[in-house]
């Protein structure tokens, strides 16, 4: 499964404008509050108070008493569980906005290495960044980075330094 995202906006203003909300008793608004956690975190959650209780952890007269029409019109039911539409498709959003970057990043990483000297296949294939572990062919002769000093791993990797260090 992909992983969710930590967080997602709730609006105080629009909460808080509600009417639904604003009707609320203090149980049904932390029902609600936890409801909404739960699904953001689980998809959903039981649709059964007993279930529901159960899963949050409280006394299922509670919860029964607390799941009243006001804290319900917040979920639809699908297959005995609640679902919260609107985090739906704010997850959805998300995942969209995730992939858009991600494409975009590899497009950008792409054209970055396009334009690079040499053989722009990979980040590490570029004379200016040879990795720890890297083998350096200079004058015909392949050393490893172990055993040749670090101004031979750079002379090698950079022609220009290489000239200069002549002088």
């Amino acid at each position: 499964m992909e992983q969710t995202s930590p967080a997602f906006q709730l609006y105080a203003s629009d909460t808080i404008a509600d009417k639904q909300y604003r009707l609320m008793s203090l149980e049904e608004r932390g029902l609600l509050l936890s409801l909404l956690c739960e699904c953001w975190v689980n998809r959903s959650v039981p649709a059964e108070p007993d279930a529901l209780g159960k899963w949050l952890g409280f006394q299922s007269g509670e919860v029964k008493a607390a799941l009243t029409s006001r804290v319900a019109s917040f979920f639809s039911t699908s297959n005995g569980e609640l679902i919260n539409p609107k985090l739906e498709r704010y997850r959805k959003e998300l995942e969209e906005r995730r992939k858009k970057m991600s494409i975009g990043g590899k497009k950008g990483a792409k054209t970055k290495w396009r334009n690079v000297p040499g053989d722009n296949s990979h980040p590490s294939s570029h004379p200016s960044r040879v990795s720890m572990g890297a083998r350096v062919e200079a004058k015909g002769k392949e050393t490893s980075r172990s055993e040749s000093s670090g101004s031979d791993v750079i002379a090698a990797a950079d022609p220009w330094l290489a000239d200069y260090n002549k002088h």
